[in-house]
């Protein structure tokens, strides 16, 4: 009994962290998340009070400054079509790209160069690309993204710009683009963002970690960063402490895995196990990584060590 009202318990909390913490902003019937890929929700700006037709823009930013903006507005116009290839839409893309270079040119930027707008797809929908790259008044160089589609009669504009890493640049955007076709441009009927389990898994207080180990990823603020990752490893590991020390069965001791993660995190090793096991490419190597040490340890303790199945990476 006591299995089952701490699994179900654990459940009940993480639809609750799910259902209020995974979404910030609401405008004209889209949902605006609080994280999108590597970003993390800022701020908005109200356009429509300046000036009608404009909507409201949507501030984004990563740990290491790449920014987002999400533009949503009408035009104060009925007739704009879902889609890139709507006429109010693709009238749209080429004046974004009229305002870029009208802009570079107020700016002072140099070597400014700008692609032709062409398709590609976003989640469910299809939208108008173009990259672009510049230099500023002071020598830095950066690298900028605008994309643009009709989404719900509206106008769905991004804008992304990074520093002069292209090859990180693109890294942070493919994610950010992904997690946006999967959170926002899904199109068709709305999902409900329930969690579904299994009855294996409903039954499963390991299952029942996995749930929380992922509504916390999804609450903390940046589900793909080094920091999120830690902490949410690391509230497993704490409910494997406390299980440990109550001496009762609420966990599955039999998962080797799980258990040499807790081994891991008992030998203060905690950190070196996130990077060594569950790296995202994007992540910047956090400092005072004890590697040798740790990599030493796990080919004593764990030689063969496999990623609990209750860690979704990603």
């Amino acid at each position: 009994m006591k299995k089952r009202s701490l699994s179900n318990f654990v459940i009940l909390l993480a639809s609750i962290i799910l259902a209020t913490g995974l979404y910030g902003k609401k405008h004209k019937g889209i949902e605006l998340p609080k994280s999108i890929g590597s970003f993390l929700y800022q701020d908005f700006h109200d356009y429509e009070k300046e000036n009608p037709g404009l909507g409201r823009g949507f501030a984004y930013h990563t740990s290491d400054g790449v920014t987002a903006t999400i533009y949503v507005y009408d035009l104060n116009r009925r007739d704009i079509e879902n889609g890139a290839d709507g006429v109010v839409v693709v009238e749209s893309a080429r004046l974004t790209a009229r305002e870029i270079e009208m802009m570079a040119k107020q700016q002072g930027y140099a070597e400014l160069s700008v692609s032709n707008f062409r398709k590609v797809s976003v989640g469910a929908v299809k939208m108008w690309f173009s990259r672009i790259s510049f230099q500023e008044e002071n020598g830095v160089e950066r690298n900028s993204l605008a994309l643009l589609t009709g989404y719900k009669s509206q106008i769905f504009k991004v804008r992304i710009t990074g520093g002069s890493d292209a090859e990180r640049f693109d890294a942070v955007v493919e994610f950010f683009l992904k997690d946006l076709g999967n959170k926002v441009l899904k199109g068709g009927k709305k999902k409900k963002r329930d969690i579904v389990l299994s009855s294996e898994i409903m039954n499963s207080a390991n299952g029942a970690l996995h749930v929380v180990y992922t509504a916390i990823k999804q609450t903390l603020g940046d589900p793909y960063s080094f920091e999120t990752e830690r902490a949410a490893m690391e509230l497993v590991a704490l409910a494997l402490e406390k299980e440990g020390n109550e001496k009762d069965e609420t966990f599955n001791r039999d998962d080797k895995s799980l258990m040499e993660f807790h081994k891991a995190f008992r030998a203060g090793f905690l950190n070196e196990y996130v990077w060594f096991f569950a790296r995202n490419y994007v992540w910047e190597r956090p400092e005072g990584l004890r590697l040798k040490a740790f990599q030493q340890w796990i080919s004593e303790e764990m030689p063969d060590h496999e990623l609990p199945l209750v860690f979704s990476v990603g």
